[in-house]
């Protein structure tokens, strides 16, 4: 259980070392929650809780309080009932019978001024991700997903995701899969191009050693683009 005012840190560097400096977010309001908190923008000290009632605030660094968040109707994802969802996940093997706890399938990520939702929706040998991009309105305390991607890949067992304004990355022990969420731009589905000629692949169907680029500006200069082909 979490609840109670909230510890973060500033990071004070120089050129040679760094030091830490502990503050705490108010919490006048008794927010309880099993979920940790999501840093939306650590400069602005803007943070996401949910409430075990399923409730969504978000700190106001101004007035120094948590201020509630509805979600709006038009809306591609219902967060409130995916939320309440909870279970064990079974598998069976050789060596016994492993259950696993699973609080719900939604899991957010945030990064460089973005908030994303990963749905996940669990097959026989494969899991799909659907990516929603979560958008607040910080005028009337709302907020509402829009869907941005969904792929379909084998089984991960670790893996940790990333996201950008135009990517989603998923690292897993040997592969990154790079997911676009914004339409690419035509120099990016060129070299994209590029690579699928010049890279070979593994056995999972990975691209590797592909071009660097040192690579790209030496093609570019000489215009040996036909020797790919």
């Amino acid at each position: 259980m979490l609840a109670g005012r909230m510890p973060f840190w500033y990071m004070d560097l120089d050129e040679e070392t760094f030091t830490l400096r502990r503050d705490y977010l108010k919490d006048n309001e008794g927010i309880k929650s099993v979920r940790f908190p999501v840093c939306l923008d650590g400069h602005n000290q803007r943070f996401l809780r949910i409430t075990n009632a399923q409730e969504v605030f978000i700190y106001d660094k101004t007035r120094e309080s948590w201020r509630s968040y509805h979600q709006q109707g038009d809306t591609a994802l219902d967060m409130v009932n995916l939320l309440q969802v909870s279970a064990l996940k079974e598998s069976y093997g050789r060596n016994g019978r492993w259950a696993a706890a699973m609080e719900s399938p939604l899991t957010l990520y945030a990064d460089q001024g973005i908030c994303m939702a990963k749905l996940t929706i669990p097959g026989p040998s494969t899991t799909t991700y659907q990516f929603f991009q979560i958008l607040f309105n910080l005028e009337n305390n709302s907020f509402t997903f829009r869907r941005k991607a969904s792929v379909t890949i084998p089984k991960l067992t670790m893996f940790y995701i990333s996201c950008s304004p135009n990517y989603v990355a998923i690292m897993d022990m040997s592969n990154i899969m790079i997911i676009p969420i914004q339409a690419p731009s035509l120099s990016e589905i060129a070299i994209w191009k590029i690579q699928q000629m010049a890279a070979k692949k593994t056995i999972t169907g990975a691209h590797c050693t592909g071009l660097t680029i040192k690579n790209f500006h030496e093609l570019m200069r000489d215009q040996k683009f036909g020797t790919l082909l």
